[in-house]
């Protein structure tokens, strides 16, 4: 079929997938090629990060006969949480005649089984005929936001088939539709300047609703709060000791303990006191029963001298023990606090999902981003609103559970204390409100001119060879300068105000304790009054200690108050657009026109052996319906604002070819190769490309990892997974690393510290661009784009990694193994260059330029 989905006949000896001078000629049933009318957008970006290469058996005889491959239909696939599950293909390629089977389990990743899915394991199969089975996993779904997260599914233990090479593993994307930190303001998240609009605390609030979503989030916080009400009690517990030991111990010369007691009403007091007077007795009587021997007497006092009696002595034993035990408790129980890791988890949990989030940016958001402002909200706002606010919430929960205690003290003993209490929360919050907008407004202008300061410092590291090379290290140093003075004067600005804020508590519990002492002292009952000493001193102590709860509870509740600048970033960050739906859309349009290409493929791929979806050519090679299918590209437009680069352009690409692609300067080269690649999305038209080729897109720029040479080349993966450490050093070879750099790959790049990357100063520019093309080829896509791979190159040296690309094109992957190899899906490149004599061994060459869209160069 044309393109237009009109049938047509290929001439005789219609040239297959091999580049010129060793091409392949298709039996007449393989030489029809089949396509669809109308082919869909293409989500090809990332699939190399997920599949996984497995090295092949030398051993196994894969030529003699036609056998089928067994393998996911894509390496990614896309969900969303409220469709309840995820769908997974897995596809039968080649001979579909007999029967095959083959084991499945799901791998935990950022989604956590029991958590986001439900984890599963079990066979599919494949009977007569059937080329696609369908694998359907159960999602949990809650109302609480989460970043995208992803888990794996791994096929094993294929029978009567063939696992593919890399396709046997693939990742499950879930999108996560929920807005940061909760719905309420999910209309507006994404809007800084609407965000500013939202009071601090309300923002807060939903932030601690978030986290109460997440149940060890939600366990631990309660753990925390009831491990701090120990600390009340013992609070509470001190109270009653001072009153005790003033009012019954000190209170007087002749009378005995329990006489006291009664004189002063402390039986019939509340339940708390009373059960502190049954402790101290009973601890007083065992004390002395175990201390005096049976049968002694006590010693009487000295005639004129006051001297305390066993039972004081045994009393004020038992009230120093009570003092010191409950502490020791109070000591182990911040300990056990801090080995929970409440904040750490909390710190982890935000700072791995914005960078997830970050990762799945739109482009135009990606450029808009501020290194310094996006680093800084990583490492300092994350930091402020889990430890200034939402750790600060639960100690304020602490103080206030204090205050209670004190106010439960106050209103048994002396109630006419309560009312200054009752007015020092009733001034700090109404301070509070008045002075939120001024904190809010001032901590937002500090951390911003931080984030200038961040941002400069970064950019001059990464320009350093700039400024040294046009001496501009005065300019450098003025402008930091006055970043640095800017900064300091909103940290003073910030300073005074924090200043005047932390004077309000002392001032009202100063004015306080001295107003109750001209007042309180003439109820004492050594002046005339009704009121014990002990209740006067406790009174006061509580008055202090209550003064200094203040203190700590309105310090704390402006730190949190502080944190909705942070919170507001860190809403902003969380609730950018990203790619995801509209990868997902393509994603699954991909993979439905695929499974109808692929249909027809087959159908058309029907052998001389008569086994449906395999074939041979006329050398005797296998051929499996899917490598006919065409990359292609139909009415294909792109647009920069208004500035057209492509205009309806069309074009066909057969697999197992190399392509070159030429044209001046700024007329789409790089566009192309970004849309063929599936990194950008074209303005009008469609891109098909088969959905199981892995795509990898290749800038003009290096780039390098902080890490070793070997993690740059293999990345997070281990060298076993491209097929070994030896096929990894072979292509290293191959594209001219010198001995010294071959040596570097023998590190483990387990290392994080500054001297694992101690090679990049020894690379120079071209060793970068030999980097670049021996990870792509230790990659080993089926679908390699490449923009500008030989730019850094002499003529010699661009003719030898030409070859190599060839090498690739022809065996299907470099160092793999020759009896696998028709076992393997081809290999196509495209690559860009600047002049026509570095595409001359490209099979074939297009010419991209405005005037004439793509067209293709005649070679001779």
């Amino acid at each position: 079929y044309g393109s237009r989905g009109r049938p047509r006949t290929p001439a005789a000896g219609q040239p297959g997938h091999g580049h010129a001078g060793s091409m392949v000629h298709w039996s007449s049933a393989v030489a029809r090629e089949c396509c669809c009318s109308k082919s869909p957008p293409v989500e090809t970006t990332r699939l190399l990060s997920y599949s996984e290469e497995a090295p092949e058996s030398d051993e196994e005889d894969t030529e003699g006969l036609p056998a089928s491959v067994v393998q996911f239909s894509t390496a990614q696939y896309f969900c969303t949480e409220e469709e309840g599950e995820a769908v997974v293909d897995v596809v039968r390629l080649g001979d579909a005649s007999g029967s095959a089977r083959c084991s499945y389990h799901t791998e935990e990743g950022s989604a956590k089984a029991g958590v986001r899915f439900v984890s599963q394991r079990g066979d599919v199969e494949f009977l007569p005929g059937e080329t696609m089975k369908s694998i359907r996993i159960p999602l949990l779904v809650d109302a609480a936001w989460d970043s995208t997260l992803e888990f794996s599914l791994v096929l094993t233990k294929v029978w009567r088939a063939r696992l593919g090479q890399y396709l046997r593993r693939c990742l499950v994307s879930v999108i996560d539709n929920d807005a940061f930190p909760t719905n309420k303001y999910g209309s507006i998240a994404h809007d800084k300047a609407a965000l500013k609009e939202v009071r601090g605390l309300a923002l807060m609030a939903e932030f601690v609703r978030m986290c109460w979503t997440v149940e060890s989030l939600r366990t631990t916080t309660l753990m925390c709060i009831v491990l701090d009400q120990i600390r009340n009690l013992y609070f509470l517990l001190t109270l009653y000791l001072n009153l005790y030991l003033v009012d019954v111990v000190f209170g007087g010369e002749e009378e005995d303990l329990e006489s006291r007691e009664e004189d002063l009403d402390l039986a019939s007091g509340p339940m708390e006191r009373r059960l502190l007077l049954e402790g101290i007795h009973g601890g007083t009587r065992l004390l002395a029963r175990a201390l005096r021997e049976e049968g002694e007497a006590e010693e009487a006092p000295a005639e004129g001298r006051a001297v305390m009696t066993d039972k004081q002595r045994y009393t004020v034993l038992v009230i120093g023990l009570l003092y010191v035990v409950p502490f020791a408790a109070t000591h182990a129980i911040m300990l056990v606090k801090l080995r929970m890791g409440l904040a750490g988890g909390m710190r982890k949990m935000l700072q791995s999902a914005l960078m997830r989030k970050f990762l799945t940016f739109r482009e135009d958001v990606c450029a808009s981003v501020s290194i310094g402002d996006l680093s800084m909200a990583m490492a300092r706002d994350i930091h402020e609103v889990v430890d200034l606010g939402y750790m600060k919430l639960i100690s304020l929960v602490c103080a206030l559970s204090k205050l209670c205690y004190a106010m439960m003290f106050m209103l048994s003993e002396n109630r006419l204390a309560a009312v200054p209490l009752a007015a020092f929360i009733v001034i700090g919050g109404l301070f509070v409100w008045l002075r939120e907008p001024l904190m809010v407004y001032s901590s937002e202008d500090m951390a911003e001119t931080q984030n200038r300061v961040v941002h400069f410092v970064h950019d001059t590291i990464a320009n350093q060879r700039l400024v040294s090379e046009f001496h501009l290290r005065p300019y450098v140093v003025r402008r930091y300068e006055s970043f640095i003075a800017t900064h300091n004067k909103r940290v003073k600005a910030m300073s005074v105000i924090t200043t005047n804020n932390s004077y309000l508590p002392p001032w009202v519990t100063t004015l306080f304790v001295g107003g109750y002492i001209i007042y309180g002292t003439s109820h004492v009952k050594a002046m005339g009054g009704d009121m014990s000493l002990g209740t006067f001193l406790a009174t006061l102590t509580v008055f202090k200690e209550v003064g200094h709860e203040m203190a700590e509870i309105f310090m704390e509740v402006m730190e949190v108050v502080k944190v909705s600048g942070p919170l507001r970033t860190i809403s902003y960050y969380m609730n950018q657009p990203t790619f995801l739906h509209q990868h997902m859309a393509r994603n699954r349009k991909r993979r439905a026109e695929g499974q109808e290409r692929r249909h027809v493929a087959r159908k058309t791929c029907m052998g001389a052996d008569s086994k449906e979806g395999v074939a041979r050519t006329d050398d005797g090679k296998f051929v499996f319906g899917v490598d006919v299918l065409d990359i292609e590209i139909e009415d294909v437009s792109f647009r920069y604002g208004t500035r057209v680069l492509l205009d309806r352009v069309s074009k066909r690409f057969p697999q197992g070819k190399l392509y070159g692609v030429i044209g001046p300067e700024h007329q789409g080269k790089a566009t192309l190769m970004r849309i063929i690649a599936g990194v950008l999305i074209p303005t009008d038209g469609d891109l098909f490309v088969p959905e199981h080729l892995r795509v990898l897109h290749v800038s003009r720029e290096g780039a390098a990892l902080n890490g070793s040479l070997l993690t740059n080349v293999v990345f997070d993966r281990a060298p076993r997974e491209f097929g070994g450490l030896d096929r990894v050093r072979r292509i290293c070879s191959r594209v001219g690393f010198t001995p010294e750099a071959l040596r570097m790959l023998d590190d483990s790049g387990d290392s994080d510290d500054a001297t694992s990357n101690r090679w990049v100063h020894r690379f120079s520019y071209t060793d970068f661009a030999r980097l670049t093309l021996a990870r792509s080829l230790v990659m080993n896509p089926e679908c390699l784009v490449m923009h500008m791979p030989l730019i850094a190159f002499t003529d010699t040296q661009a003719k030898k990694m030409l070859d190599l690309l060839r090498a690739h094109i022809d065996e299907r992957g470099l160092e793999l193994s020759v009896q696998g190899r028709a076992y393997r899906r081809p290999r196509t490149v495209f690559f860009t260059s600047s002049t026509w004599e570095r595409c001359s061994q490209a099979d074939t060459i297009f010419e991209v330029s405005r005037e004439n869209g793509l067209r293709e160069l005649n070679k001779k």
